[in-house]
């Protein structure tokens, strides 16, 4: 036979959940501290009334207090729904520069992103001791002044947009969660710089030449001109990635970035030709990589082609796969010494 249920009468295990008992405590306290002005402690008195409402709010808790921690944490019948997510919990407000460079890649039309603190912001501020003042012309008595936390914004675009709606999306989403004391001055949209790459590459067997060439030139493209890539949770885990790391950084509409990733694509000053034969040894088919050259259409070299002059500072790398009149593509197949012919274009 099933035991019926009924209510304890043993002393409460602790005196916060017992209402009668602080009741008591809390009156006496009273008489203790007023008894010579307040003599009245019936229910009636809004003093009491009071103290009840306090001993009714201490029971609550310390009912509330004594729950097991699983009851303390699903506080209905869908134990998650009063749960906060990891995206809610873990992520942050951008407060660095690699949190700020991922909010820019989570803007539609930004292909690639960088910020870069300015060391001499323009227009200059100098400081004059002689008045303490701080003025925008120099003067022989005058002192630059070293300013910090202003950025330079560089954006390389994908050009399927208007670059002054990409500026107004920038502009919001930076002011958006810029620190005190912080300020960003965009750059003008980077324009191409095309990067052509010749070699001579010796092939296995293959069914589909012009498929593998366009495997060769997709690896080259993807070192000149990466583009950042968006993870969604499960491809991040299965990479080993620990979730408070996948989540650290601010919430972002197109899913995650990987840290590790994020660093490697950072602008480069240069390209080498060997980092370009590796990507292409890599494409299967590929027995070996000879005769490299790179050039950016003003100077070539077959080991290191050098981006950081000044005619290229406002400029983004990009892969130039334009054939060279009658002589085909720039990086030629080739198969026990004889030219495999991709099929012509139309």
């Amino acid at each position: 036979m099933t035991a019926s249920i009924t209510i304890s009468t043993a002393p409460l295990e602790h005196p916060a959940m017992d209402y009668d008992l602080l009741r008591q405590a809390g009156i006496r306290r009273l008489e203790q501290l007023a008894g010579r002005l307040w003599t009245d402690f019936n229910t009636h008195d809004p003093g009491i009334t009071i103290l009840e409402q306090l001993c009714y709010a201490i029971s609550d808790l310390g009912y509330r207090i004594d729950y097991d921690l699983k009851d303390l944490l699903a506080g209905d019948a869908d134990p998650y729904h009063s749960l906060y997510s990891p995206a809610e919990i873990l992520t942050t407000s951008p407060v660095t520069l690699r949190d700020l460079r991922k909010v820019l890649l989570d803007i539609d039309g930004v292909r690639n992103a960088w910020i870069e603190p300015l060391e001499t912001p323009q227009p200059a501020l100098y400081y004059d001791p002689a008045d303490e003042r701080v003025y925008m012309e120099p003067a022989a008595h005058r002192s630059p002044m070293p300013l910090r936390g202003i950025y330079q914004v560089l954006i390389d675009a994908d050009r399927s947009g208007s670059d002054l709606e990409l500026f107004d999306a920038v502009r919001q989403r930076l002011n958006a969660c810029r620190a005190l004391g912080e300020a960003f001055e965009l750059r003008p949209i980077l324009s191409k710089q095309p990067i052509s790459v010749t070699a001579m590459v010796e092939v296995g067997p293959t069914e589909d030449p012009d498929r593998l060439l366009a495997e060769i030139y997709h690896a080259l493209a993807h070192v000149i001109s990466p583009r950042i890539r968006f993870y969604n949770l499960t491809e991040l885990l299965d990479r080993g990635r620990p979730i408070d790391e996948i989540m650290d950084g601010p919430p972002l509409r197109h899913g995650f970035i990987d840290n590790a990733e994020l660093t490697r694509l950072d602008r480069k000053d240069g390209l080498r030709a060997s980092d370009l034969i590796q990507v292409m040894m890599d494409v299967p088919a590929v027995r070996a990589v000879d005769d490299v050259s790179l050039s950016d259409g003003v100077k070539s070299d077959p080991w290191y082609l050098s981006l950081s002059e000044a005619a290229n500072q406002n400029r983004a790398p990009v892969l130039d796969i334009e054939t060279d009149g009658f002589a085909g593509p720039t990086i030629k197949l080739t198969r026990n010494g004889a030219v495999v012919q991709p099929t012509p274009a139309g």
